[in-house]
């Protein structure tokens, strides 16, 4: 009578299975810088046509409607980032970023972060930083407008604004100076980082929730400012930029940071570790079946 033995199946597949999984789902979300610019140029140049150290290649190829490499600037502002000799009291600058940031919306990908430096603007006036819809028609021709442009111009959707008297900085939502928070005089050079986030992690449901914009602002030692809006509506983004009022401004900025957090990929070190599993476990797998033969 022949008798045959049953073996349970190899456990170090099953291990290394599992393994694999555990390892692939320890994952860091990946910040991509998308713009950068330091305003190194000269003061007496205009900022105008000229190109941030960084705009990524996304933007450039985004469709339907592409971005522009290239700062539309009114003459008040100048390639080393400071504001000065307006000539009229409605002056702003931007970079055109297309149809990219509005195509992300309700996606794992759609979450932006803006920094930006704002030196302390001459009393009365005032310079704001932040997310700018910009309308197709009138990319070039909005630089004589501030992010408060009204209907079918220039406007902010999340947007800080310093302004150096009694009546203080504002956050703004948006549209322009609508839905605000104000966190208070600032009277000083000042940080703000502006979050944008459409995803649906962070509540982005296309019916009641259409993104919420956050903001810090810090200045002195240790000042700080936060606010955060959710919008209840649509709301179109296609640039990134600053705005100023006053003929006798004098103030400036000196640096400007858009970021993309884009969604979950693996950490190499545990990609690393995880080939390495597998490959070990496929050489104690041969050798067992080597020698059960």
């Amino acid at each position: 009578m022949n008798t045959r033995i049953h073996r349970k199946p190899a456990l170090t597949p099953l291990l290394a299975g599992a393994t694999l999984a555990a390892l692939a789902s320890t994952a860091t979300a990946a910040p991509v810088t998308l713009v950068h610019e330091t305003f190194g140029g000269s003061g007496s140049a205009s900022l105008a046509g000229t190109t941030p150290g960084t705009f990524a290649s996304a933007l450039t190829s985004a469709t339907p409607v592409a971005g522009t490499a290239t700062w539309y600037a009114s003459p008040a502002f100048k390639a080393d980032g400071s504001i000065g000799g307006a000539t009229r009291n409605d002056n702003s600058a931007y970079l055109y970023l297309g149809s990219y940031i509005n195509n992300t919306r309700g996606t794992a990908d759609g979450k932006f972060t803006l920094t930006a430096n704002i030196a302390k603007p001459t009393a009365g006036t005032w310079v704001s930083a932040g997310f700018l819809y910009i309308p197709s028609d009138k990319i070039s021709s909005s630089i004589d407008q501030t992010f408060n442009g009204g209907t079918g111009n220039l406007n902010g959707y999340g947007t800080f604004l310093h302004r150096t008297s009694d009546s203080g900085a504002n956050f703004f939502g948006g549209a322009g100076t609508t839905n605000s928070n104000d966190p208070g005089n600032i009277d000083a050079d000042a940080s703000i980082t502006i979050t944008l986030d459409f995803t649906p992690e962070g509540g982005y449901n296309g019916t009641n929730n259409f993104g919420t914009v956050s903001f810090v602002a810090t200045w002195g030692a240790d000042q700080t400012a936060e606010w955060s809006y959710t919008w209840t509506s649509s709301i179109p983004i296609t640039g990134i930029g600053f705005s100023s009022s006053g003929t006798n401004i004098a103030g400036g900025v000196s640096s400007l940071t858009l970021t993309q957090t884009l969604s979950t990929v693996p950490e190499p070190a545990n990609v690393a570790l995880l080939a390495g599993a597998l490959v070990a476990a496929g050489a104690i797998f041969r050798h067992r079946r080597h020698t059960r033969r």
